[in-house]
């Protein structure tokens, strides 16, 4: 009977530990959420500044148009690099695992 308490109170320690573990792991995932969040927030507010300030310098030089035109271009020219990047590679990944599982057949 002894040793079947202190198997249940063992027990009960070991899941309030985890338990701590477990609150103390959420609490860092959610200030890394908050951080990862607001820090994008702030990103992205200091490109459209960027992008603002260097429409108003090509608006001097070559008019409205052709700035916002030049603008729309760099924009363009950053989002499709980053879409490419987020591909993955052809290098023989994960992303041709079911051709090469074919050809082998």
């Amino acid at each position: 009977m002894n040793r079947l308490t202190g198997l249940v109170l063992s027990f009960f320690d070991v899941l309030e530990a985890e338990g701590r573990q477990f609150r103390s792991g959420a609490l860092s995932v959610i200030r890394g959420t908050l951080f990862l969040f607001f820090g994008l927030a702030f990103l992205f507010a200091g490109a459209l500044a960027a992008g603002y300030a260097l429409y108003l310098v090509l608006s001097l030089m070559i008019g409205r148009p052709g700035a916002a035109f030049v603008i729309a271009l760099m924009l363009c020219a950053a989002g499709s690099l980053l879409i490419k990047k987020s591909q993955p590679d052809d290098g023989g990944g994960a992303a041709d695992g079911g051709e090469a599982e074919d050809a082998e057949k």
